[in-house]
């Protein structure tokens, strides 16, 4: 997507209200290189077989934007992407994973797969992904797709 789509304006992949000061260059450049990180989750539909329990799930073989399926909940799929509400601890810095929030973790914008996009309340933290002991990290990707699975619920 970066070297098509959106090559002319890639910083658009970074929410203009970031908690932390960010290199959006600096980032962009690390792109398949190394850990590179933007402002949202987006939700895809591959698997990943690294510490991913549902690693047996198989991928769809053509995706769909009006029918997405069903997510590990067995609800509708709905939401895309979310601003990022991502607590790490200081010393995965050295690996290129940092804290990442917006919007002072008060709110998250969710954008949706029929183009709409809502501000939602970030009550409870309930769009926070909180990585503190080795037991999180290995759960960090299950730990983001709880987050859209959240998502998919608001209207």
């Amino acid at each position: 997507m970066l070297q098509s789509c959106i090559a002319s304006q890639p910083k658009i992949l970074f929410c203009p209200s970031s908690d932390q000061s960010q290199d959006a260059d600096a980032q962009l450049a690390k792109v398949g290189i190394s850990q590179a990180q933007s402002g949202y989750y987006y939700r895809h539909a591959s698997i990943t077989a690294m510490n991913d329990i549902n690693v047996n799930v198989a991928s769809p073989e053509h995706i769909k934007l009006d029918n997405l399926g069903a997510n590990r909940n067995g609800l509708p799929i709905r939401a895309l992407a979310i601003d990022t509400m991502f607590l790490s601890p200081s010393s995965l810095s050295v690996f290129g994973v940092n804290s990442s929030t917006h919007h002072k973790q008060q709110v998250a914008d969710i954008l949706f797969s029929d183009g709409h996009t809502v501000t939602r309340r970030n009550t409870g933290g309930r769009f926070t992904v909180s990585l503190i002991t080795a037991s999180d990290l290995s759960a960090a990707f299950s730990k983001i797709l709880d987050t859209l699975k959240q998502a998919d619920t608001e209207q």
